[in-house]
């Protein structure tokens, strides 16, 4: 059986922007990184923490529905010994229950109950992740179980959802073949306004296969996951694809492919960046079996740059999301008729702009949706008749040195494959 694991990639506390050179910046929380699988010893187990830590990752979670509750308070407590976060406190007993939707509410109320007695206490439980991949027909219940942990916990409580290649019969929770005109779209939305105790939406989506192709539908899926979630002031994040898996499933992402998910994700909103890997799987696993067999110093490098703009974007809020070429991906919108952002060229470029509570200034996140493209020529302009423009690279330094104050700057930037670059127009 293959049993996934989903590595977080997260940042939270906000800073904001003055008028010196460099941000005010507040503490983040460490990345977290889930490899834990039935079945390890703790010799093992311990080993993987490390590695995970190392990584710039921090977390622990069991990573198989059938997890006993010996196994998920041995993680935690491996997590506390380490400082490490927890995420995804789930085990066999309670998926035992919420993954019937026949299940009546007393039944996953007392499930809850269970859990929480059980796993509450812990101070490296960072959230409660109550399902993954529900179809339609577990929503309910999940609303129940969201309810019911919402009177006990002050955590989050999180759903991870289909992507959008999903079946129609697997949205709906019918069965295979059968007659279907049920749309990711109303998935999403049925979802959001049906399970109103669920504050933290996230979604899996795998773009890269075997063959070297690459799915159409992965800006689709984010697309449809940010304008549901906001619609429905909830947080919202992304797993992506870390590593590959056998023949059939997603290839192993090259490092281009990496920052090109990660930073995407980040550019589109989403406030929780994962990266998923299989762990019982020896040459597809970012951390498994004691010894990784995938080098970890680029995913290094990503979490890093994840949490030093993540820190600024997870108090802002997404406001618009854009891509700067007339061939843009399936299910996506070209720049908006008022931006302060203007390519000269026709280039894959993605754009987001967030805005910032009691802030007139706004960030933008330009990524570079190409693997192979450099000399990006963009023009961006600030916000106030006195304001600069501002690139984040470790500190914050003017864009453009000669910029009159309150006058747009002229930029020009490269990007290695996938990457991305943080600006603040004040």
């Amino acid at each position: 059986m293959l049993i996934k694991t989903i590595v977080i990639a997260s940042v939270i506390f906000s800073a904001f922007i003055t008028n010196s050179t460099k941000a005010q910046t507040s503490p983040t929380l460490p990345l977290g990184i889930f490899p834990i699988v039935v079945g390890f010893g703790p010799n093992n187990v311990n080993t993987e923490f490390d590695k995970a830590r190392n990584a710039a990752f921090n977390g622990v979670s069991p990573t198989s529905l059938l997890a006993t509750q010996t196994q998920v308070t041995q993680m935690l407590t491996m997590a506390n010994s380490r400082g490490m976060a927890f995420s995804a406190v789930w085990d066999g007993d309670y998926n035992t229950i919420i993954n019937n939707p026949a299940s009546t509410s007393a039944q996953v109320n007392t499930a809850i109950d269970t859990l929480y007695s059980r796993y509450g206490t812990y101070s490296s439980n960072w959230y409660w992740y109550l399902k993954d991949e529900p179809s339609k027909t577990h929503f309910t219940n999940i609303q129940t179980a969201a309810t019911r942990m919402k009177s006990k916990s002050t955590k989050a409580r999180l759903v991870n959802l289909f992507p959008s290649y999903a079946s129609c019969q697997q949205l709906a929770g019918t069965a295979p073949g059968s007659p279907c005109s049920y749309t990711y779209q109303s998935y999403v939305r049925d979802f959001v306004s049906t399970a109103t105790n669920v504050n933290f939406v996230t979604v899996d989506h795998y773009p890269f296969n075997t063959d070297g192709t690459v799915r159409n539908d992965w800006f689709f899926t984010l697309e449809t996951v940010r304008k549901e979630a906001l619609s429905y002031s909830r947080e919202y994040g992304a797993v992506i694809q870390g590593a590959g898996a056998p023949s059939g499933q997603p290839g192993n992402p090259t490092p281009a492919q990496l920052r090109w998910q990660a930073y995407s994700a980040l550019a589109y909103g989403n406030k929780l960046i994962s990266f998923f890997s299989w762990v019982d799987i020896p040459d597809e696993s970012l951390i498994g079996y004691g010894a990784s067999t995938t080098d970890l110093s680029e995913i290094t490098v990503i979490n890093n740059k994840v949490r030093d703009i993540g820190k600024y974007l997870i108090k802002a809020k997404s406001s618009a999301i854009w891509h700067a070429d007339t061939n843009r991906p399936f299910g996506t919108s070209g720049r908006p008729a008022v931006s302060p952002v203007t390519f000269s060229t026709n280039i894959p470029i993605l754009v987001g702009e967030f805005t910032i509570t009691g802030n007139t200034g706004k960030y933008v996140l330009i990524g570079n949706r190409s693997f192979n493209l450099s000399n990006i020529p963009v023009t961006l302009c600030p916000t106030t008749s006195t304001g600069y423009v501002w690139y984040l690279n470790g500190i914050w330094y003017r864009a453009d040195p000669n910029q009159t104050p309150g006058r747009c700057a002229n930029v020009t930037f490269d990007l290695v494959g996938g990457d991305a670059a943080l600006f603040y127009l004040q």
